[in-house]
């Protein structure tokens, strides 16, 4: 842990004996590492705790329950979804428990690959949906 701290605030801060009060921008050097599990790395990363959420006031939230796993809820917590990318070069798109899969809904989607399809002779190269209709497939 470092032995001094440098804190610039263009206007000016103040300390109450408990809380650092920033009336403007401020510059920090060094590493920063809150009691809430919020700290940042010398390479610039942000490191949340496991059990912590990124989100906005009010609005939507990101958490990560396991290794691999990024859910999008609501800021209740209470809708949203997940991705788990625990299979290099897979992305699964599940449920905000991470149970099942969840729902794509759009107005259009283009799949293209060779893998995992079947379909005929050949195989299934290229689908295309619109409206929740087939219009392609090759």
């Amino acid at each position: 842990m470092a032995s001094s701290i440098f804190i610039s605030a263009q206007g000016g801060w103040n300390f109450d004996g408990t809380t650092v009060n920033v009336s403007n921008p401020l510059s920090v050097t060094g590493l920063i590492t809150t009691s809430g599990g919020l700290t940042t790395t010398s390479s610039g990363d942000i490191t949340v705790s496991s059990s912590r959420f990124i989100s906005w006031s009010a609005r939507g939230s990101l958490n990560s329950p396991a290794d691999s796993q990024v859910n999008f809820t609501n800021f209740a917590g209470t809708s949203g979804v997940g991705w788990d990318v625990s299979t290099d070069a897979v992305a699964k798109l599940r449920t905000r428990a991470q149970s099942a899969y969840a729902t794509l809904d759009c107005l259009g989607l283009k799949a293209s690959g060779t893998a995992g399809a079947s379909f005929g002779p050949a195989g299934i190269v290229s689908i295309t949906i619109v409206n929740g209709i087939v219009t392609a497939a090759s």
